[in-house]
């Protein structure tokens, strides 16, 4: 990761708290401009073993989404890019690392406290948002690492403090 670094506006910045709408939660990898009540958060090269209640053969990932997010039992999925299969699970464990694997976990959310959320932020130019979720999507991207929940990404942050370039 040496080398790369995030280039976003302060405003924008300061809009991720309410875009994510969970401030000790994973980041969302759905749009903050329209979140729907279920959303899947993404994990890629992880697969997230568990018991696998349907399969979907030679389906693409936004089939694979949308079928677990339709389904009120789905919690999560595993989408296999190279076979092109999709798992959907009704219990899962945690994510192990498999390259090429794409998994996601569905999150409930309360619509209305995330369009308050929104709103609250209206003085905001809608540039800022869109900016800001942006970012949201590009710092779940950047969540490809097994990480214990938010504990053990709180405990790698420590571990790591220090050690860049400040930025």
């Amino acid at each position: 990761m040496a080398g790369s670094r995030l280039r976003t506006p302060l405003p924008a910045l300061l809009a991720l708290p309410f875009l994510c709408g969970v401030v000790n939660g994973p980041v969302l990898a759905e749009s903050a401009a329209a979140p729907p009540a279920r959303q899947a958060v993404l994990m890629q090269d992880s697969d997230l073993a568990g018991r696998d209640f349907r399969i979907l053969k030679e389906v693409d990932l936004e089939v694979c989404k949308s079928a677990c997010l339709a389904e009120p039992g789905c919690l999560a999925f595993t989408y296999n890019a190279k076979a092109r299969w999709c798992f959907l699970k009704d219990r899962f464990d945690a994510p192990r690392t498999f390259l090429g694997a794409i998994s996601g976990r569905v999150l409930e959310g309360d619509a209305s406290v995330r369009a308050k959320r929104l709103a609250e932020l209206s003085f905001l130019p809608s540039e800022t948002l869109t900016s800001a979720a942006k970012l949201v999507d590009r710092l779940s991207a950047l969540a490809t690492r097994d990480v214990a929940g938010v504990g053990g990404a709180l405990k790698e942050a420590a571990a790591l403090r220090g050690q860049g370039d400040g930025e």
